[in-house]
Formats: C-alpha cells, structure tokens, sequence
C-alpha cells in the first residue's frame, strides 16, 4: 500500500450507514461524495468502502468477493432458479388438492366437506405449497386412530418433528383445531404448555370450548341418522 493510499485512508470521514439499504445506495453515496471531492468512507457490513479510493466493482468485490456484473449474473440466476422451484412446487401442490381432500373427509365431520375443501385450496396455493397439509392430516390421522393421552403426545410428536417455522405451526395447529374431531383437546394440549398471559389462556379456552360444543352437536347429528 503506498502513501497516498495510507493518507486518504488515515484522513476519511466516517459517515453514518443508517438508511443505507444495500451496496448499490452505498455506493451512490460514495460516488456523490468523490463527485464533490469529499473524503469518507461507509463501514458496510464490516467492510471499508472509500469514496477516493473504491470504484463501483471495487465495492461489490469487498463486500461479495465478485464484481457488480458477476454478482448481477448470480443474482439472476438466482432468481431464475427460485422461480422455477415455486412454480414446480405450486404445480405439485395443485396436483395433490384432491388427495389432501380425500383423505381430510376421511377424518372429519360431513358438515365440515365444504369448509375443508375451501381450506385445501388456500393452503395449497400459500408459500408453503400444502406442507402444513400434510402435518395437519398426520396429526388428525394420529388423534384419529390412537385414543387417550397417548393419541395427543404421538400427535405432539408429528407436530414438533415437521420443522415449522412460528407461521406453519400456527397454521398447522389452528387446521387440527378446526377440522379434527379431537381438534379442541389437541389445541388445549398444545398451548396449555405454553408461556401466555392468563388472558391469552382464557382465549385458546373459549376457543377450545366453542368448537368442542360444535362438534359435538355434529357427533349428535350424525349419530342420530344412524
């Protein structure tokens, strides 16, 4: 590094980065400053950028170790790529809607077809591509099948091994809640080992108590027609 470098470098002004976004806002910042002949840099994600000393590609090789068309050409790439995933994801999703809807009718009340089918078809047009479909229905299938505590920890246990994030699994808990048969003990088990509020609680309560009450005037009218 020669001395003149070493000067600029020692005698920059430190600007502040608030409201800088992304490379390209800091580099136009930069280049407005060497324009007017200022002498500052930007700390940009741990990396120095001088407005006398760094060019365009000089900043996206610190910050991203490729020049401004390299780093363009990957991002397009990129996106290129994602593209193509959510298109073949939302492709297999809309492929399965029949296959979740059958086997969802399999485990609920008649009255709830229609609202099922409803529920499919959104969930599987969402981001997650119907992947909380298929944990709801393994959980209503597990709660279906298996009695008692055993059936809500062998259901806790499909819950907590799908890797959902804090959206799916709410999406996913408030599906069972809804459509399964044991969906309000299911939810009660859930949140009853949760940190809430004591008005939080007395919410998921009353929430449980009203679908269990609807349920069971569906296992009264269905048991009255057999």
């Amino acid at each position: 590094m020669n001395r003149e470098v070493e000067r600029i470098m020692e005698q920059a002004r430190r600007i502040d980065a608030y409201g800088i976004g992304n490379l390209d806002q800091a580099y136009q910042v930069l280049k407005k400053a060497k324009q007017n002949g200022e002498n500052i840099y930007i700390n940009f994600n741990g990396h120095k950028l001088y407005s006398l000393l760094d060019d365009e590609d000089m900043c996206y090789i610190k910050v991203t170790g490729l020049s401004k068309q390299e780093f363009d050409n990957r991002q397009k790439e990129y996106k290129k790529r994602l593209t193509e995933t959510i298109e073949s994801e939302t492709l297999q999703a809309k492929l399965k809607i029949p296959d979740w809807i059958k086997k969802g009718q399999a485990l609920i009340y008649p009255q709830m077809f229609d609202r099922w089918e409803r529920c499919v078809s959104v969930r599987a047009k969402d981001i997650y591509h119907g992947t909380e479909l298929d944990n709801a229905l393994e959980i209503m299938s597990i709660l279906d099948r298996v009695e008692g505590q055993e059936g809500l920890d062998q259901a806790k246990h499909a819950l907590e091994n799908a890797n959902h994030s804090g959206t799916s699994h709410r999406i996913t808990t408030s599906i069972v809640l809804d459509f399964s048969k044991r969906g309000p003990e299911f939810y009660r088990e859930i949140y009853n080992l949760e940190i809430l509020s004591e008005e939080d609680l007395e919410l998921i309560e009353q929430i449980c108590n009203d679908k269990a009450e609807r349920n069971r005037a569906f296992e009264d009218a269905q048991n009255a027609r057999e």
